[in-house]
């Protein structure tokens, strides 16, 4: 880009700082995918621009590594302030800044190169280094179709994939061949003796409401089914927490959560998806647009494994208006 154009520059600068730092209005895995996937080429372009907005006389392959060195140190230095304004530092994403830069330094050296082989192996070099960044996000775009496919079934851990669609918080998660209840493998859930351990879907497949009406058909009321097995000890009560998107935390129970009671052993919990829509206190939760499903305890003692699988809906009755009684469960509510 030409020097004479330093506005131009400037507001293109700005832009990219906006992009890396301010919250991104992202409601689903998939959008977050697609923004992991421009990491790379986005700093690529920086790299690019800022190298040929230096005066022709200073392009050289030294002044390159010197912009591509101070590209990745500003691009690790904004994956660091991002805790401050609301996004979180990923290592994926600085990988992925850094496949860029080298993409973009390849391509400089390959258009200065003297021999066209050794151009065209910068290139296909640089090509590499930009598919090689996008592999990841790939995977979880690839992952999200299946899920969208799945669909009504949320969750069965048949493979590795599937729990990186999780998160933890004070357990330990692993996929086991113990007490399955769909395919060959359950979810392993050991929680820690502290406050607040579980397990939680960021942005699960989230048209459950569409999902039932689709593959489903009319019936039986709409329901959340979950598999539990619950390893010794006393009951346990297990918080089951439903978010949509228009979910607020400044209004109190503006989404779904509610125990249930676990005893030693085999339980299914069936939780109709009226009474998962008439939760908020204030208005409907959106079933078309479900952003999280957790399963917590409030508090423990002392350490205690559950087993989770087989997590689907089922049925396929509309969802009703709030003043409708219907409630769909087994097992017992606590109150």
């Amino acid at each position: 880009m030409p020097r004479r154009h330093p506005l131009l520059l400037l507001v293109f600068f700005v832009m990219v700082l906006a992009l890396l730092l301010l919250p991104a209005p992202v409601s689903t895995r998939r959008g977050a995918a697609l923004m992991d996937l421009s990491h790379a080429p986005l700093f690529a372009l920086v790299t690019l621009v800022s190298f040929y907005s230096l005066p022709p006389v200073l392009r050289s392959a030294r002044s390159a590594i010197a912009v591509g060195l101070f590209v990745i140190g500003v691009g690790g230095a904004l994956e660091i302030v991002q805790e401050l304004t609301g996004r979180s530092a990923n290592w994926l994403d600085f990988r992925a800044n850094v496949l860029g830069v080298s993409a973009a330094l390849l391509f400089t050296w390959a258009r200065d190169s003297a021999g066209a082989t050794r151009g065209w192996a910068l290139r296909g070099a640089a090509l590499a280094a930009l598919v090689a960044a996008s592999i990841p996000s790939s995977v979880i775009l690839w992952d999200c179709w299946r899920q969208h496919r799945d669909l009504p079934m949320i969750a069965s851990f048949e493979d590795d994939l599937e729990l990186s669609r999780w998160r933890s918080n004070r357990a330990r998660v692993t996929r086991s061949p113990l007490h399955a209840t769909a395919g060959q493998f359950s979810f392993c859930v050991e929680m820690g003796a502290r406050q607040y351990p579980g397990v939680y879907m960021l942005w699960p497949p989230n048209d459950w409401l569409g999902a039932v009406h689709r593959a489903c058909g009319p019936g039986d009321a709409a329901e959340l089914v979950v598999d539990f097995w619950l390893s010794d000890g006393p009951p346990l009560n297990v918080i089951v927490k439903v978010v949509d998107l228009n979910h607020t935390y400044r209004v109190k129970n503006d989404c779904y959560e509610r125990p249930v009671r676990l005893s030693v052993g085999p339980s299914q919990v069936r939780i109709s998806l009226d009474e998962i829509a008439r939760s908020p206190r204030t208005r409907l939760l959106d079933l078309s647009h479900v952003r999280l499903l957790q399963f917590y305890v409030e508090s423990l003692e002392r350490p205690r494994t559950v087993f989770i699988d087989n997590i689907h809906l089922k049925g396929g009755a509309s969802i009703s208006s709030r003043n409708d009684p219907s409630i769909g469960r087994t097992g017992e509510r606590v109150q």
